[in-house]
């Protein structure tokens, strides 16, 4: 169990499509919070987010006003469909295109690989109160395993939630191992040779990390599935593909 749990926990560091706002838990809300997955049988597929996220400090507002997502541009693609500020009394300011950035090199660490690249959003007139609204499509146009797929969505505890929406649309014939832990099953339906799960998250009364906690993401409230046959298989694929890179070479 423990070898599959750190090969999922590094499948979701690589390739996961959480964008990360480091240090503001706390700082901020998630009025709306969805992420979307559309599976094809080769292993592609497409993680669509729609986020409304609202700072609360000025802490909140320096995570959320630079927006990072990262990508791996030789297996992935990135389009932004929307972003702008929601200032607090109902105005929309859309980020202009000089306002997004694509930035590569210079952010290699250890775990790295080396066609990461960022996407860098800074939304315009952000301030305590304001939202910023992001929804862009992250595709894995090439799959990690041929015809395989697995994912992690965990939901982070220390971030109060208003409204979270995660959904699975595959074909129907796929087999999905799925764990749905602390989420509500909303919809579950089969048609035109498509089956789409849905599931929705409240956390209206985040609580607060204790010093030094380990990461209880794995624990926590989170979405995984996968169309290998097992856990097992998944842990095995991941230690196959990772330990070769863990080598001495020098």
């Amino acid at each position: 169990m423990r070898k599959i749990c750190f090969c999922l926990f590094v499948l979701a560091c690589l390739f996961s499509t959480v964008a990360r706002a480091e240090g503001a838990k706390g700082h901020f809300r998630a009025t709306r919070y969805a992420v979307h997955y559309v599976l094809q049988d080769d292993g592609r597929l497409s993680h669509e987010y729609d986020q409304i996220l609202q700072a609360n400090t000025l802490d909140g507002v320096n995570a959320l006003g630079r927006w990072q997502i990262p990508f791996h541009s030789s297996m992935q693609s990135v389009e932004i469909l929307t972003a702008e500020t929601v200032k607090a009394d109902g105005r929309r300011i859309p980020v202009l295109p000089a306002g997004i950035e694509t930035q590569t090199g210079g952010m290699q660490g250890f775990s790295s690989r080396q066609d990461l690249v960022v996407k860098l959003i800074t939304f315009p007139e952000h301030s305590v109160g304001d939202s910023i609204h992001l929804r862009y499509r992250l595709n894995q146009d090439k799959p990690l395993y041929p015809g395989r797929i697995a994912e992690w969505q965990p939901l982070n505890e220390s971030v109060q939630f208003d409204a979270a929406e995660l959904g699975i649309d595959a074909p129907a014939d796929m087999s999905l191992q799925v764990e749905a832990e602390g989420l509500k099953a909303e919809r579950d339906v089969r048609e035109g040779g498509r089956r789409k799960q849905v599931w929705s998250y409240r956390n209206p009364f985040p609580r607060s990390l204790e010093p030094s906690e380990i990461d209880t993401g794995r624990l926590g409230p989170h979405l995984l599935f996968s169309n290998f046959s097992s856990w097992r298989e998944v842990a095995e694929a991941g230690e196959s593909l990772f330990k070769p890179k863990a080598s001495v070479n020098a």
